[in-house]
């Protein structure tokens, strides 16, 4: 029996540790080979010369992003994988690596999306290979443009932002509130925000807490800047909570130019409400003179005609005298009440200030008290003004009594002052006067005083009729020097406080007359004229009918008389050839003067007229201005008054030549 060799059954051991060794290898492989299919970090190895560089292996992702299988690209270089240009910087970019010994990280685009790679040289005996890794930086990069994005945006807007923590320190600040407040970045995160707003100081807990209950909450406050500047702002702020952490997200924006708008329309409202209020009451005191006027004019026509009836030694004779003064005086507060309304009886020339105000001297310090001492600071070679004499002369005196009576007992100085000064639209508007004022020269006169001042709430009122603070005052002086100013398309303006004095300033439009030609006064009238032919008396008050009736009668003439405007042109219509003028009222019912001026010139353009009104004789000018022959009389009237514009009318002229006594309606 044979036997068989032991070594025959006996398992080659040598053998079956290769085996597990080549599939522990196997399995090693597979998991590299998913770790990199699943990897985001894509690997390859290269073999590089100067002019190519070809791929010896990469990992399965790596081929997936170019976008090939990964059996295709082994042996491929890189002319053969990418776009030439492209290819030839990799091919540099690896030869650098490989033949310099170096590491180079770099940044590439490929196919709409970013990657980082690194590659480093592999030395492998005599060859040096070149490996390398990539990942994708895509999502990395958007989201840093996005914040580049948004911290660009946010230092661009205008406000003030800053992001700040509960403790009311700054964690965040945009370029704007830097530049606004004057510190850097660095300075401001080291700064709490009461720091830059003092208003937070004492509240910031409570603000915080208030924050949290509203979605956002809105503000006035202030900052101050580095400078130590305090502007004032608008604050927006919004409670928010990021990664566990509050914040106060606030945004400031400088309102000061705002605040300065809303400020100077407020003045215009103010200035516009308290203008038209003054427009309001001088509406009133003009309707209250004219009733007044028309009263007056019958009382003192009246008195003046019995007078001329009776005997120097007649027991009534003082009696209608008184009445006449007494007329006179309450006129003159008519006039006063009208000049406030600016609509009073002016006789403009050209007038030099200067001048005027000399003249006056002596009956100006009589006028002030005996501590108070008159200086008079009067410009030279000054324009002149056109207006009133007795008007301008009434704004004098009416200032300078105001000033001594604010003055009292106290010791001190009056001022009076003239100058010439260009004025611009916007420095007229925060006058008081007409908002159609142009800009030019205008002459100023100056009123000051170191009297008592007056408080806010009395400069309110002061130009109102009838307000006062003197026990024995009327309140017609400073209303009516305002209702002149106006009315010779002037302004004013008033400084003035308590304990610190005040000053009138008056601004009249210089006029362009020559100094040397400034108009001088018309010498006496006639008091023994006679008149001839018909009159027709137009007048609604029947007791100034009736008074002109006899007035006219008196002067030889025949008078015809109508209560309004339509039974006046029935009357001229049926009396035309025996009527040689009309003494027509200008404010009537039904018909005024004006309207029955024109329908007059209708049925005869050379009708002659007087207009007999309380109201300016420029303004009458202005309204009957290029229609031909027409005399004013101002309410209430003398017999010597109208005698002169009768006498006037009637006087022979040439042909075309304006009478200079009438109305200057015709030549301005």
């Amino acid at each position: 029996m044979g036997t068989d060799d032991p070594g025959e059954h006996r398992p080659d051991r040598r053998s079956s540790k290769r085996e597990q060794a080549e599939e522990a290898l196997r399995e090693r492989q597979e998991s590299l080979s998913s770790l990199g299919r699943h990897s985001p970090v894509y690997t390859f190895i290269k073999a590089v010369t100067p002019t190519e560089s070809r791929i010896v292996q990469a990992s399965d992702n790596y081929q997936r992003m170019i976008g090939s299988p990964g059996r295709d690209i082994v042996g491929k270089t890189m002319a053969e994988l990418f776009p030439a240009e492209f290819a030839a910087k990799i091919t540099a970019d690896d030869w650098a690596v490989v033949s310099g010994g170096k590491v180079l990280e770099l940044e590439e685009e490929f196919d709409g999306r970013s990657y980082t790679s690194v590659k480093f040289p592999i030395a492998q005996g005599d060859t040096t290979l070149l490996g390398g890794y990539t990942y994708d930086i895509s999502e990395r990069k958007a989201a840093e443009k996005t914040q580049r994005l948004t911290e660009f945006s946010i230092n661009r807007v205008t406000d003030m932002m800053s992001w700040i923590s509960p403790e009311g320190r700054f964690l965040f600040v945009n370029d704007s509130i830097c530049r606004n407040l004057g510190y850097t970045r660095a300075e401001l995160l080291d700064m709490a925000v009461w720091d830059v707003d003092p208003n937070i100081l004492d509240s910031w807990d409570e603000r915080w807490l208030e924050s949290m209950k509203h979605e956002s909450l809105t503000f006035e406050s202030t900052h101050r800047t580095k400078g130590g500047e305090i502007f004032a702002v608008e604050v927006t702020t919004s409670h928010i909570e990021f990664e566990g952490q509050e914040y106060l997200l606030a945004f400031s924006r400088d309102i000061g130019e705002r605040k300065r708008a809303e400020q100077e329309r407020l003045q215009m409202e103010r200035q516009l409400q308290h203008t038209q209020k003054l427009e309001s009451l001088g509406v009133l005191a003009g309707g209250i003179a004219h009733d007044f006027n028309n009263i007056l004019t019958s009382v003192l026509g009246n008195a003046e005609l019995a007078l001329s009836e009776l005997s120097r030694s007649a027991p009534t004779r003082e009696n209608l005298l008184e009445i006449t003064a007494s007329a006179r005086r309450a006129a003159a507060l008519c006039h006063q009440m009208l000049a406030y309304s600016g609509r009073g009886h002016f006789v403009t020339e050209a007038l030099d200030l200067r001048a005027l105000i000399e003249d006056m001297l002596d009956l100006l310090k009589s006028t002030v008290s005996k501590k108070a001492v008159l200086r008079l600071d009067l410009g030279k070679n000054l324009p002149p003004i056109h207006g009133d004499v007795s008007q301008i002369s009434q704004v004098v005196m009416n200032l300078v009594m105001n000033a001594s009576e604010a003055m009292g007992e106290q010791s001190g100085a009056i001022t009076i002052s003239t100058s010439a000064r260009e004025c611009s639209s916007k420095y007229l508007k925060e006058m008081y006067g007409d908002e159609s004022l142009t800009p030019g020269v205008y002459l100023c006169l100056e009123v000051s005083d170191a009297g008592s001042g007056m408080s806010e709430a009395t400069q309110e009122r002061i130009f109102e009729p009838f307000f006062t603070t003197k026990f024995t005052g009327r309140g017609l002086g400073l209303a009516a020097v305002l209702g002149i100013v106006r009315g010779h398309k002037g302004a004013l303006r008033l400084e003035s406080a308590v304990g610190k004095g005040t000053t009138f300033e008056i601004l009249f439009p210089a006029s362009e007359t020559d100094a040397a030609l400034l108009a001088g006064k018309n010498g006496a009238t006639e008091s023994d004229w006679q008149g001839e032919g018909t009159i027709l008396l137009v007048d609604d008050e029947e007791t100034i009918r009736t008074m002109g009736e006899r007035m006219l009668a008196s002067l030889g003439f025949a008078v015809i008389t109508a209560g309004d405007g339509r039974e006046a042109l029935a009357r001229y219509a049926e009396h035309r050839d025996e009527i040689s003028l009309v003494l027509l009222d200008l404010t009537m019912p039904r018909m005024d003067g004006e309207e029955t001026f024109r329908e007059l010139r209708l049925l005869d353009p050379e009708v002659r007229v007087i207009i007999s009104s309380g109201y300016a004789k420029s303004d009458i000018a202005t309204r009957f201005a290029g229609q031909g022959s027409v005399g004013f009389v101002n309410k209430p009237y003398s017999l010597a008054e109208l005698t002169e514009q009768l006498r006037a009318a009637f006087s022979p002229r040439r042909s075309g030549e304006h009478d200079p006594h009438l109305a200057d309606c015709g030549t301005r």
